[in-house]
This record gives structure tokens, sequence and C-alpha cells, in this order.
């Protein structure tokens, strides 16, 4: 079960307007990595990986290694995390 205050790590980590253009790639392209994100908002490669790590330690999304590349994925077998990308049409 999810906490309040996870709930509340949630929202404030897709709060953030990059954030949210990473989520909303990522809803669209589910096989999408680091630097492919990247360069689809325009922001540093390190700086993606802030990011993401922000929204993977709120529990929306999960980091898979694949080789030499990390990649991220929504974490759907959250119910929350589900409910959350619906309420937020992404």
């Amino acid at each position: 079960m999810v906490t309040d205050a996870q709930k509340i790590a949630a929202f404030d980590a897709v709060g953030d307007r990059t954030r949210f253009k990473l989520l909303t790639l990522m809803k669209e392209n589910p096989n999408i990595c680091v630097s492919e994100l990247a360069g689809a908002v325009q922001i540093t490669t390190a700086g993606a990986s802030q990011h993401l790590k922000i929204l993977e330690q709120s529990g929306v999304l999960v980091r898979t290694r694949d080789g030499q590349r990390i990649c991220y994925r929504l974490n759907e077998s959250d119910p929350f995390v589900m409910k959350l990308m619906t309420l937020l049409s992404v």
C-alpha cells in the first residue's frame, strides 16, 4: 500500500514541467532511454538522468539496465502510479 508521503512525493515529482514532459514521452515511447529523452526535451543527458532519478525515487518509474544503457519505464505494477497517469492524462 502506498503511503501518503509516497503519494505526495509522486505528485511533487511530476509537478515539474521537464519531468512531466519526460513522462509524456515515456508513455508514448515505452522503450525510450535516457539519451533519447534528453535530446527530445533539449537537456543534457546528466540533467535527464537527475529528473528520472527523482521520478524513480518517488516510485513513478522503474530503472533497468541494458548493457551500457540505463532505461526507465513507468511503474505499471503500482495501481497508484497508473491512477496518477490517468489523472494527468499522460
